[in-house]
């Protein structure tokens, strides 16, 4: 469970603070697409649901990947103050993080638990046997 909150949580952070300052990020452009960044949030989200084990799981994944993805977007924006490439405070650099990141932050929550859903209905959907949750032996087989 600590993996995939983690992985949901470092996509978030990089994708805040891609759409914070769309100049530092791979690759660097001069706008932010915001249907790009909604893309990426969805897929990893799907690809989280395919492997998280069940929908409680998957709804602690998705809350705890919010407190990760501002950690790890602070954490980001403080890195070029570490290295004295930027002059600036970096508790103003953490608060900007977290205004301009607010829409991301707001929409996160709901794409990782409706990504998280059908990817873990995908999976149950059309993985064959104990990957999708359901052994062969373990149907019902009737009288």
């Amino acid at each position: 469970m600590a993996v995939l909150t983690l992985f949901l949580g470092l996509t978030l952070g990089y994708t805040t603070f891609y759409s914070v300052f769309p100049t530092v990020g791979v690759p660097a452009v001069g706008g932010v697409s915001f249907v790009g960044a909604l893309l990426l949030l969805i897929g990893v989200a799907i690809l989280g649901g395919f492997l998280t084990q069940d929908v409680y799981t998957g709804t602690v994944q998705s809350f705890v990947s919010l407190a990760v993805g501002i950690a790890v977007a602070s954490l980001m924006m403080a890195s070029p103050l570490l290295t004295g490439m930027v002059q600036a405070r970096a508790d103003d650099l953490a608060v900007l993080g977290i205004q301009l990141g607010f829409p991301i932050y707001l929409v996160a929550v709901p794409v990782n638990l409706f990504g998280g859903l059908i990817g873990l209905g995908l999976r149950e959907r059309f993985a064959p046997g104990p990957v999708g949750g359901r052994a062969a032996s373990s149907r019902f087989r009737g009288p």
